[in-house]
């Protein structure tokens, strides 16, 4: 008991402190973004929101996104006008808010039990580089890591004693945000699985939902239909505008990625200061030829040793954080030393630590739905990352974990609970030490093309077009008309 009243009192103490300390980061990428714009996926959700303000909602947003994140941009158009940079600025600015309450409420929930634990997750998420450069940053990554807090922050509290009333609503809302997630941004199928799969799994193991089963089955299910709600304006809009009804974008990137990550191991989007965006691939020195787009999957069984050394290389690098930004200026940054041991160093500690608290948690057959539902989360998100070609983005959430509890390890060890010997400690710096070389020795075989004997098609057949419009007159006219129609609009008053 002392002890939780220790940490309660360093909770009071530090959080105000982390709390300033991130605002101040976070005002610092926001006045950064202004003057170093993200592009491309960035551009193309500002360019869709202010189309829903000028055209109606769901007008035309072509085939490869899905239109929940431009829908929650579609608010902000009102306060920034006509002016994409002034919504970035807002939208960052926002998300921001949004994720640092979702944070905070999250480490209320976390420190009925252990204020320890609601420390960790403070520093951790408030203070994480990566987290908070995604959430100021216009991209579907900011309310994908906003919902995974909240979705986190229900999970504690279903943990919790049944209340009759409270726990339902947690189970309603969470179904909800769940199946919202899918439309924000198609990637987040992970968290709709497994979310739905650690509620599963508490209705038949949680011993306080026993007697209780009937209402939180009748919450959970609706709860899902509730999210799978939310998909029917993409249905809609694949049905009437594209022809092709489906929950998902009409265009199927997904045999593309499996195809790009046999080529490829990883890639950044390099900015240059008035020049188009390129790509910076590091390609997989074990695959060269030909392929076309739906071909990948292929290539992986013909060649199984080379296809498993790929997966792996893939997933070391999705935990390799060159630099938080998604659009690059500066390749080599100077803070690039710093940002990959920090990371490593976590991951590394967080493994080590959360083989401890698995074996004791199997050891004691304790069970709950917070790590059931963050487990599978990361073990999806990883399987997916393991055949794609990926950007560090793409594994935001298992490095938020990992910074999480890797916070906790070491608080632990503040407080003298976690009593593991100088051979250990030796081994995880020698680990990290290792690890961050080997990225580092990685990033060198790096180039701004692929390697000339290996290629893909995308084919044709693939409709993947920034607007339904741009099948008839392309997008480079789609968008200078956008141009004209915004610089007109900000020339009425």
């Amino acid at each position: 008991m002392a002890g939780n009243a220790d940490a309660s009192a360093r909770l009071r103490l530090v959080l105000p402190i982390a709390l300033g300390l991130s605002v101040l980061a976070a005002a610092a990428l926001v006045f950064r973004y202004g003057h170093y714009p993200s592009a491309a996926d960035s551009w193309s959700y500002g360019f869709y929101a202010f189309r829903f303000r000028m055209h109606g909602p769901l007008h035309d947003f072509g085939t490869v996104r899905t239109y929940g994140y431009p829908l929650l941009l579609l608010p902000l158009t009102f306060l920034s006008g006509y002016e994409p940079a002034r919504l970035a600025a807002i939208a960052g600015s926002v998300q921001y808010a949004l994720y640092v309450a979702a944070c905070l409420w999250l480490a209320a929930g976390l420190r009925r039990t252990s204020p320890r634990w609601a420390l960790a997750t403070a520093l951790a998420l408030l203070l994480g580089p990566l987290g908070l450069a995604l959430v100021t940053d216009v991209l579907t990554e900011a309310p994908s890591l906003i919902v995974t807090v909240l979705l986190a922050g229900l999970a504690v509290r279903l943990d919790g004693p049944y209340a009759a009333g409270r726990t339902e609503a947690a189970l309603v809302i969470g179904g909800a945000l769940a199946g919202f997630a899918l439309m924000v941004r198609p990637a987040n199928l992970p968290l709709l699985l497994a979310w739905n799969g650690a509620v599963g799994l508490g209705l038949l193991l949680a011993p306080g939902w026993a007697a209780h089963r009937g209402r939180l089955l009748a919450a959970t299910i609706s709860g899902g239909l509730f999210g799978a709600a939310s998909w029917l304006p993409q249905f809609l809009y694949n049905w009437h505008v594209l022809g092709e009804p489906g929950v998902l974008p009409a265009c199927r990137l997904g045999g593309f990625q499996v195809t790009f990550g046999a080529l490829v191991w990883k890639y950044d989007t390099v900015m240059g200061l008035g020049a188009a965006a390129g790509g910076w691939y590091t390609p997989n020195p074990l695959f060269s030829g030909h392929l076309e787009a739906g071909e990948g999957w292929a290539w992986y069984f013909a060649h199984p040793f080379r296809a498993a050394a790929t997966m792996l290389a893939h997933l070391f690098l999705s935990f390799d954080v060159r630099s938080p930004f998604v659009y690059l200026y500066d390749r080599l940054p100077w803070y690039g030393p710093l940002v990959r041991p920090l990371y490593w160093a976590a991951t590394v500690l967080a493994a080590f630590r959360i083989a401890g608290l698995a074996g004791h948690a199997i050891r004691e057959r304790r069970w709950s739905v917070t790590p059931a539902f963050l487990s599978m989360a990361c073990g999806a998100i990883l399987a997916i990352n393991a055949i794609s070609a990926i950007e560090t983005r793409f594994n935001a959430i298992p490095l938020a974990v990992a910074m999480v509890v890797a916070a906790e390890a070491l608080l632990a060890l503040h407080e003298g609970h976690l009593r593991w010997g100088w051979g250990r400690w030796g081994a995880i710096a020698a680990l990290a030490l290792l690890l961050t070389g080997a990225g580092s020795w990685v990033e060198r075989t790096g180039s701004a093309s692929l390697p000339p004997a290996s290629s893909f098609n995308l084919p044709r057949s693939l409709r993947c077009v920034l607007t339904a419009e741009s099948e008839q007159m392309g997008d480079p006219e789609v968008m200078r008309r956008h141009d004209e129609e915004m610089a007109a609009r900000r020339a009425t008053p």
